[in-house]
């Protein structure tokens, strides 16, 4: 802006750069033994949210903004995000797309089905107390997460830096779990690899 409007002659953050040598943070991911034990401590909700960001790479934006409409035989429909208590669409057109669901997650979603107050084509999947909204990441996190995560350990149930902003899936397992879009409305199957989870 200030070179725009003639403040500057040259950007001076052009000059900024990373050394090669500088300590960069590894990330921390769970193993398949701390997933499976993840699954077993959550209730069905959060057991939920978890499974769609793991096992089919789905953003949090993407997972709590979730209707009924948008869960079809073995995929999801990804429209919408919330970002900020903002609901739009998704940050890139790559990121409208379908996510494959495991027979786990249907399971699940199947289970979810069955105990929600509403479960109509338009309601969302993880309503609010006031069921008109969709329920807030953060509060979700430090009220349904959190509790069930801290007596595991620090591993589990606290992020480095800040525990309120959790990441939970990897780019890998969103690119696994995203099935291409095709024109006439089908969707491809994915191959699964591994899972990881980033909690850093």
């Amino acid at each position: 802006m200030a070179v725009a409007e003639g403040y500057l002659r040259k950007n001076p953050a052009t000059l900024l750069f990373t050394p090669r040598y500088a300590r960069r943070p590894a990330p921390r991911i769970m193993t398949v033994d701390q997933v499976r034990q993840l699954f077993q401590i959550l209730d069905v909700r959060e057991r939920l949210i978890a499974k769609l960001a793991v096992l089919a790479g789905m953003r949090p934006g993407e997972i709590f903004v979730l209707k009924w409409s948008r869960l079809e035989a073995d995929y999801a429909d990804i429209q919408q995000r919330i970002y900020r208590g903002d609901i739009d669409t998704p940050k890139s057109a790559r990121s409208v797309r379908f996510a494959a669901l495991s027979e786990g997650v249907l399971a699940t979603i199947d289970e979810w089905r069955a105990l929600s107050v509403d479960n109509s084509p338009e309601a969302w999947v993880a309503p609010s107390e006031r069921l008109t909204t969709p329920v807030a990441k953060d509060n979700c996190w430090r009220r349904d997460f959190l509790p069930r995560l801290k007596p595991l350990g620090a591993g589990m149930g606290q992020l480095p830096g800040h525990a309120e902003n959790p990441q939970f899936p990897s780019e890998g397992a969103r690119r696994r779990s995203a099935c291409p879009r095709r024109t006439d409305g089908a969707h491809g199957r994915c191959k699964r690899e591994r899972v990881h989870f980033h909690i850093a």
